[in-house]
Parts: C-alpha cells; structure tokens; sequence
C-alpha cells in the first residue's frame, strides 16, 4: 500500500454509496464515489474509487446515490493491489473538506437514462421510458418537467398520468437547484433548505390573487425566518450578519431571539415562562440586558407571545393556543357528561359487566374480585364524556378499561384505542383484543381522517397518558369531532412527556375532570416486595431496606456498572432485560453481554449500523411503515444468513412475526440487552436490571418507571448514596411550568358562577 501527497482535483464522480447523510446528527456528508465523464456520465476508470467527507452547507441538495457531482479540492491518494488479480492497481482518492460540491444535471441521452434510472425520487420510470422521453424532447424534457407539463409527456409511448405525475413531482427536487445554489452560498444547510422547499410554490394574498414563493425572497427579506425551519438562532444570526448585514438592533433579529428563548423553554417542557427565565436567554443570544428587554418589548408587539398580567407570564403564542383549545375541549365534553347516557341501562351493563368480570377472576382464586376503586372506575367512566383512570403498575387499570370498553361497545360506540409509542400501542392491543378490538400508535390515528361524529358514535381511548405531550393532545383535539368522548388512561408519577406540557398530571391535579385513582396493586405478587418499594420511590421515600423481597439493591462504583448488569444479565438472560440511564450505558452492556451471553456466536454480514450477532436480543429505533415495523419494537435475531432480499430474519416479541432485515431495517435495528427507559415505558419484564450512571440524566420520576417495569425480580446497580439522591429529590416533571389545570379551574368556576 502506498499514500501519495495531497494535490487539488476537480473531478466528475458517480456517488455509488452514502456513509453519513442529514439523517446522522453531524455536520458532514459521507459517501463513496467513481469518476466518471461530465458530458456521457459513463465511467472512466475500472481502478479509481473516490471518498468524499464534505461539510452540509457546501452542498446545493442532499446527495444520494446515483447523483453525478463535480469535486474540487485536495485528495490524498492510497494504492493497493487489485482484487481482481493481474497487475491491476486500485486507487482510492480520499477528499476531505473539499472546496466546492457541484451538482450535475444530465446533458445528453446516456446522462438523462441514467439520471432517472439512480434517482431514487423517479422510482417507477424505466431506463426504456426515460430514453424514449430524450429522443423525443432532448434538453427540452427540463422545462417541461419544471413547467408541469403531463400532457405534452403523455405523448411519449408507455408514458401514462401516473408516470408523467411522478416525473414531474420528482423533479421538484431538482427545478429548485438553482435556489439551492444560492442557498448554499449563504451557508444554509441542505436540511433547511428541503424544509423551506416544501412550502406550497404559490400562495394567496390580500386580495386573494395567488403569486408565487421564491425561496430567494423569502430568506432576503427577513433571514430570521430561518429560526422558524429549525436553524438555532446563533447560526441564523452569523448568516444574517455575514450575508445580510443586518443591524445588531434590527427588529426582524430581536423578534426571532424571543421567538428562540421561548421555544428553548418549551424543549424543557414547560409551556410558560417568567420574564427572569427569558431575560438570560435573551441575554445570552444578544449579548446585552438592554437589547434583551427590547426584544421583550418587540415580541410582545409582534405578537410573538401571550402576556399574562394575573401571573406575569409569557406564553409563545402558538402554545397559548394548544393550551387553551386542549382546556376547552375537556371542559365541554365535561358539560355533556351530564347527557342521558349513563342511565338505567348503562348502569345495569356496568353491573352486568362487574359480575362477569367478578366471576372470572373467582375462577382463578376464590379470594379474587374487583376493588370498590375499580367498580367505581367502570360506573364513572362510562358516565362521563371525559374521564381519567389513572394508577401505579398493577392496580388492575386493564382490567378496569377491558370492562368500561366492554360496555361502551354495548351502547354502540365505535373504540378508538391508542397510545403514543408503537411498544405501548402494542401492550394495549394485547389487553383489548379479547373485546375484538385494535390499538394503533397516535400517529397512525393523525394520519387517517379526521374523526367526525354526525350519525355515529366514537370513544377516543389514550392508553399509556402519562407520554402525552401537550402538542400531541392538541392535534389529536382538532383531529376529532367535539362530540367524541374520551378515556385517558396512565400513571402521572410515570416520565413526564418529551414535547411540552403534562397533560395527564395537569388533568388530575385540576380535580375537574373525572378521575378514579387506582391504588390497590392486584397484578404484582405483594411478596415480591416491588408494589410498596416503587409507592416508597414515587412518593420520595428512601426504603429502610435497599434489598427486599425480590429487589436486590448493589452497591457499585460508576466504573463497573455496565460489567455488573452484564454479569446480573448472564445469570438468568430469559425473561431479563436490563433498563439503562444513557445512551452510552445501553451501548456498553449490550456490547458485554454480546461477548458473555452470546459469545461464538455468528455476526450478521453487514458493514453497516451495529454489530449484531446470531440470537441477540434486538430493539428497532425508528419506525419503517413499508415493513410494517414501530420505533420500540422488540425481537429476537433468528437468522443471519443473508440472501438477496434480506440480511436476515427477526421474530418480534409477542406477536411471534417473522421479519426479514432489509437493509433500510439495518439502520433503526441496535441490540436489545439493554434499552433506555423511554423504549422500557408501556411494557413489562418478569426480571429487569437497572443500571445508573452518574450525571444528571435520571430523576424520582425515571426510577419509578423503571422499576414499575419489574414483574418477579428487581436489581439496582448504582453507589448508594446515587440512589438515595433521586429517590430525595423532586422530579423534573414536577417542576414544569405550565397552565392547563390553572385554565381547567379557572374556566370551571366561570362555568359553574
């Protein structure tokens, strides 16, 4: 092998892999290349094989595979002999950092074949169709494409309406180049740049006259708005400075950095803000107190927020809305609970169906019946147009929903079930299937239609609450009819949400909307010592005795907790799954579990994503709706023989489906020894080890999940006065500011006046 000196080179490459796109976090973009020639697109060396690492902002569009760019910039160049044998030798030119990307559109008729046949956004067209679309029109084909022309590409034969739509459509991407050159050269990221291409291309104005939306207007007339596609002001500012030479007092900046303060407070969780809590982030964006008080001024001008003189605060406008609009539907369905509907024979089905559930759970011990909690759940829920049922891991909440939903189908209610994650979702579908019912994820339910209720009777049920972001209820209330009921179930001692708010908590605390707290755990055996240790740690208690029953407290330096969890791991792997702190811990157990639990064992043949090994336990990351696979989804690798449709195969949990792994599977697929808590969250384990680290990562509320996740058996491995820590302190979810129950309350009372 021998590296030659570094040279500029302006080259004409083929990209025949992506390494690292946009949807990596990172400022670069990786991929592999071959050069070819910049008029035929055909390959000029069988031996030469470029890699380009390149910053975002120096491309005009994100690159995939099959795309033709033209590189210039400095390549280190490395030999080696050829695998093909011979006295061939293999060069691979490694481009770092290069000092311009430009992207090729197709010049002649192999190019144009090419272009459509590789470009993943012309699925669909054939090699065929697109050089009889050449022949026909020549370089004429681009305009008639960035004109919408179908009828005239309907003159090609084998062209028909659905072709001509995905030509057209396809090339969107590409008639907006000569923006994105422009773009590029103000240092705007291809990932703002795609979201800001998404806009509608015309729109309506005052006088409704439609005119159109030219990307270079949009950012030259106020470059702030980039903040508004997901660019953190700091770069937004250095663009608009740089590039704009816009004044340190312009109004257009000061409005934008109260727009990135409030929005910043709301990534926390919290829907309001005191003016100190915007003051040094506003502080801290504009350099001067002064300049902070006067984009305090000018947001409130601009309508950038929602003053509260009662509370002072401050409420960016648009989570002033959710909020509001999530109050005002819950108090008015809180109104119509007062309708004929729980009457002589709903009460007399909620009866029916207590004994039915009585004389089941009679069959399995003599000593088993429903709480008086739980009878009292399934009389008010159905009573009410809204209601909560709400309770720790075990107090029988499904069983309770089994027998409200039970009679709500009696009383000719079509059931919405569903919950936020796909794992959650899942663990719903399990409990309600006996009733011949679904459960979907919250997002599948926002992609239907709309649910209207005019001659038809709908039940919303939200399992799993304690997840629901205010966003999310937001856009699930405007998605239904007002006169949809719903049922909200879940733990509000549970994680708070991720997104903003805590809609459930906010709901109980308010008193206002029907609740009935289950406290009386029927699921986990009281031996077991779970039940009470997780009352103790929900309610802030340090128990007397960190090991009881079947929890096993050890006290462990930070250094050996992943070896620890993996060694708890190894002794009984069945039924085990250990729920860890960090990102990093879950890595790290996985890794020594693969080498104690799984050692020899055959690794799946793939250069990309993890290493996964013959029967790792497996966790899919993201969802993929083509496979019909959920972020949260869990599995077993059953087979790594790869074929040429697929790596391997996975069995998911529960329902036993075999899976084949794709290769867009490799990329959302980890190990699933060990799992982050927000994965663990709507499931349960017969045996579960929690592994913590030192930081700030984990809270009360954190550990009351995790261990809740325990059916049998318990471990804890963390130095004790770590746990002790966060069982004393508060969680963050208590410490949220928002102001829904103060609205649920205050318009109540109005109400009630």
């Amino acid at each position: 092998m021998d590296m030659a000196q570094r040279e500029v080179v302006t080259v004409t490459l083929r990209i025949t892999a992506i390494i690292q796109s946009f949807k990596k976090k990172s400022s670069l973009r990786m991929f592999r290349a071959v050069p070819i020639d910049k008029n035929t697109h055909l390959k000029t060396s069988k031996t030469d094989f470029y890699f380009v690492a390149t910053p975002a902002d120096k491309l005009a569009l994100e690159p995939c595979q099959g795309q033709v760019w033209t590189i210039k910039g400095p390549a280190s160049t490395e030999t080696t002999p050829s695998k093909r044998g011979g006295k061939l030798v293999d060069r691979t030119m490694s481009m770092h950092h290069p000092h311009r990307c430009t992207y090729v559109m197709p010049k002649g008729n192999h190019a144009f074949v090419e272009f459509i046949k590789n470009e993943p956004a012309f699925k669909g067209i054939s090699a065929d169709k697109a050089k009889a679309l050449w022949i026909k029109f020549g370089p004429e084909i681009f305009s008639l494409l960035e004109n919408a022309e179908a009828a005239k590409l309907q003159a090609v034969d084998g062209i028909t309406a659905s072709k001509a739509s995905i030509l057209i459509k396809g090339y969107k991407k590409f008639g907006n180049l000569k923006y994105s050159v422009w773009l590029t050269s103000k240092q705007i990221p291809p990932e703002i740049q795609h979201k800001i291409f998404a806009l509608p291309t015309t729109v309506k104005n005052s006088r409704g006259i439609e005119v159109d939306v030219n990307p270079v207007d949009l950012v030259s007339r106020n470059p702030y708005c980039l903040v508004n596609f997901g660019l953190s002001f700091a770069k937004t500012d250095q663009i608009a400075t740089k590039h704009f030479n816009v004044a340190a007092t312009a109004k257009q900046r000061l409005i934008a950095a109260v727009t990135d303060a409030l929005r910043a407070h709301t990534v926390k969780g919290h829907t309001i803000a005191k003016a100190r809590d915007l003051l040094v982030k506003l502080t801290a964006l504009l350099g001067t107190k002064s300049l902070a008080e006067l984009a305090l001024e000018c947001g409130y001008d601009s309508q950038a927020y929602i003053f509260n003189d009662r509370t002072g605060t401050y409420q960016h406008t648009p989570v002033y809305l959710w909020e509001n609009v999530v109050a005002r539907r819950l108090l008015k369905l809180k109104k119509r609970s007062n309708d004929p509907l729980f009457d002589v024979h709903a009460k007399r089905l909620c009866d029916a169906a207590i004994a039915q559930e009585n004389a089941r759970l009679a069959q399995i011990s003599p000593d088993l019946s429903l709480a008086e909690q739980q009878m009292a759940a399934i009389h008010q829920s159905v009573g009410a147009a809204v209601s909560c049922i709400t309770g720790g891991a075990g107090t029988g909440k499904t069983t309770v929903l089994n027998s409200v939903l039970s009679v709500y189908q009696q009383l000719g209610y079509t059931i919405k079930a569903m919950a936020l994650s796909a794992r959650a979702a899942m663990r719903t579908q399990e409990s309600i299937e006996s009733l011949g019912l679904k459960a979907t994820t919250i997002a599948k339910f926002l992609h239907e239609a709309p649910l209207e209720a005019p001659h038809k009777k709908y039940l919303v049920v939200i399992d799993e609450a304690s997840m629901l972001d205010l966003t999310t209820m937001y856009r699930i209330v405007i998605h239904t009819d007002p006169r949809v009921r719903f049922l909200l179930c879940g733990d509000p001692a549970q994680l708070p949400p991720i997104g903003p708010g805590r809609v459930l908590a906010d709901i109980v605390d308010s008193r206002v909307i029907v609740n009935t707290a289950l406290k009386i755990v029927k699921r986990q055996d009281q031996t077991t010592g779970i039940p009470a240790y997780s009352a103790k740690i929900r309610d802030g208690i340090v128990p007397a005795d960190l090991s009881t029953g079947s929890i096993h407290f050890h006290d462990v330096d930070f250094d050996n907790i992943a070896a620890k969890c993996a060694s708890l791991y190894a002794k009984e792997p069945r039924n085990c799954r250990v729920v860890a702190s960090t990102n990093q811990l879950v890595g790290e157990i996985n890794s020594l579990c693969q080498q104690t639990v799984n050692a020899g064992a055959a690794l799946l043949p793939s250069k990309t994503g993890e290493r996964l090994y013959h029967h790792d336990p497996v966790l899919f990351t993201a969802n993929n709706y083509e496979q019909n696979v959920q972020n949260g989804t869990l599995g077993q690798l059953t087979c790594v023989k790869q074929t040429e449709t697929s790596y391997g195969t996975v069995r998911i949990d529960g329902s036993g489906e075999l899976i084949e792994l794709t290769k867009d599977l490799l990329a959302i697929i980890n190990p699933g020894y060990a799992i982050t808590v927000h994965k663990a969250q709507g499931s349960q384990f017969p045996r579960v080890i929690i592994g913590l680290t030192a930081g700030n990562f984990v809270d009360r509320a954190w550990l009351y999940t995790a261990i809740t996740r325990a059916e049998i058996e318990l471990h804890i491995v963390c130095p004790r006065a770590k746990l002790a820590s966060i069982i004393k302190n508060p969680s963050k979810m208590s410490l949220r500011k928002t102001t829904l129950t103060q609205l649920l309350l205050t318009s109540d009372n109005d109400a009630n006046e």
